[in-house]
């Protein structure tokens, strides 16, 4: 029961990160460019596997919850355009990392389980945080030894 529970959980953070891709808001900022990694080497989401990664701040108005999506490209780099490409607001964000097996993928009787054991997985479990200011350029996520930093 946990782990359908956890499966609809995630689904439905899916759902909503996917719905808030590219972020809310209309405050510009800065394009943050960055790298996956996983103990230093680029991370790769595997075939039949679904990925999904934001950096979620308070920094939407009047303080609430902002969520930017992530678009991973294969050589573990990715990008945060922000809202309508406008850039990512300055702020302190938590960065959630989800990758777990499509359920199309599956095979008969086995369940859905995020391969990170759920460490990464909502703002108030993960370690991965970092403030964006408007020199941000870079972000270096390294999944392996659960740090992330911008420079």
């Amino acid at each position: 029961m946990m782990k359908r529970t956890l499966s609809v959980r995630l689904a439905g953070l899916a759902v909503v990160l996917i719905a808030l891709a590219g972020c809310g808001g209309g405050v510009s900022g800065s394009k943050v460019q960055g790298k996956l990694l996983m103990n230093g080497q680029p991370y790769q989401v595997g075939q039949g596997e679904e990925f999904t990664m934001a950096f979620v701040g308070n920094t939407g108005e009047g303080g609430a919850k902002l969520s930017c999506g992530v678009a991973l490209n294969p050589d573990g780099t990715f990008a945060v355009n922000g809202p309508t490409n406008k850039g990512v607001p300055p702020g302190k964000y938590q960065i959630t990392v989800v990758n777990m097996p499509s359920p199309y993928s599956l095979k008969p009787g086995a369940t859905q389980t995020d391969k990170f054991k759920d460490k990464y997985s909502s703002p108030d479990k993960t370690p991965l945080s970092v403030e964006i200011t408007s020199a941000t350029k870079e972000v270096v996520v390294d999944l392996g030894k659960g740090t992330a930093a911008a420079s």
